[in-house]
């Protein structure tokens, strides 16, 4: 007879558990009105087991989470140090999205492994900045001589791969096969004589457009045309130092403070009158390679530390 009963308390508390069960399973699209009832009849068991003995109350690390009408007991995760984002190649992305900014953007200045997930556009001005700034195993360049917004994306780009084999690559391809999180352009020095500047900055907005498509994870520097010296403006022809002026003040308001900057790289190479400097240049066009420096010391001191949003 002991026995029997000393099986019975052992056997009533799951017997009562799988009851609750079928009767929560039954009546769930009713909680509300049976909540009350399985409060009561789950504090009686439990109750009933701790005085048996079978049950050993114990501290939980838990928190309550209300979900619609239901409220349900999540283990609560331990608190741990910031995780930087990782984008879909599972590299991490450094920088604060744009859209969680709450302080005014500012440049910061930064390193060349700023530059190793850039992509440098343009005519042959950037091509001057593959061959002597140093940056040819650093970042991405996609520039020709010649090249312009209108025909951006139908040149065939010089390309060297890491074993020194040269091929070419059309914009397209280049933005497709990679993926990065800056990129520079510098074009309108060989489109001044094309049109007006709202002609001319119309095509560039459209060539942006079709860029962001192709690297939505990437901000976009729009570098000012570069300006050329007093005596190459006064030749009296279109490429002029007003007509440049221009177009820039046309590039400048297409900044959008969210994935479209604008960068006066004038600043660092042209005299108070905004003529480009003639001791820099052997043209009046092109910088001599040792002043090359002065413009990438220049994208150095004006970079932003952000990720790209998508729009």
């Amino acid at each position: 007879m002991i026995d029997f009963y000393y099986r019975i308390r052992v056997y009533i508390f799951p017997v009562a558990l799988l009851l609750l069960g079928a009767l929560f399973i039954v009546f769930v699209d009713r909680f509300d009105t049976y909540e009350s009832l399985y409060t009561r009849a789950h504090d009686s068991i439990v109750s009933t087991g701790e005085n048996m003995g079978l049950i050993k109350k114990t501290e939980e690390m838990v928190v309550p989470v209300t979900t619609g009408d239901i409220s349900t007991v999540v283990e609560k995760p331990e608190e741990s140090d910031p995780v930087e984002e990782i984008t879909d190649s599972g590299e991490a992305m450094h920088g604060e999205r744009i859209d969680e900014l709450t302080e005014e953007l500012t440049f910061v200045e930064v390193e060349d492994d700023y530059f190793e997930d850039a992509a440098f556009i343009g005519d042959s001005r950037v091509v001057g900045l593959y061959e002597y700034g140093g940056w040819q195993d650093i970042a991405h360049f996609y520039a020709a001589v010649g090249l312009n917004i209108y025909k951006l994306f139908d040149v065939d780009m010089d390309q060297v791969d890491e074993e020194g084999h040269k091929y070419t690559v059309t914009l397209e391809e280049g933005l497709t096969e990679n993926d990065f999180r800056k990129i520079y352009i510098m074009l309108g020095i060989n489109e001044v004589g094309t049109g007006n500047a709202e002609y001319f900055v119309n095509a560039y907005r459209e060539q942006l457009e079709r860029i962001k498509e192709l690297q939505p994870n990437a901000i976009i520097y729009v570098m000012s045309i570069m300006n050329v010296s007093q005596n190459r403006s006064n030749k009296g022809d279109h490429v002029n130092r007003d007509a440049i002026n221009e177009r820039n003040e046309a590039l400048a308001e297409l900044e959008d403070g969210k994935r479209v900057f604008y960068l006066d790289v004038n600043e660092a190479v042209c005299d108070e009158e905004g003529y480009l400097i003639g001791d820099y240049t052997f043209d009046g066009v092109h910088l001599k390679a040792q002043y090359v420096k002065l413009w990438q010391d220049y994208l150095r001191t004006h970079a932003y530390d952000i990720i790209a949003t998508q729009q």
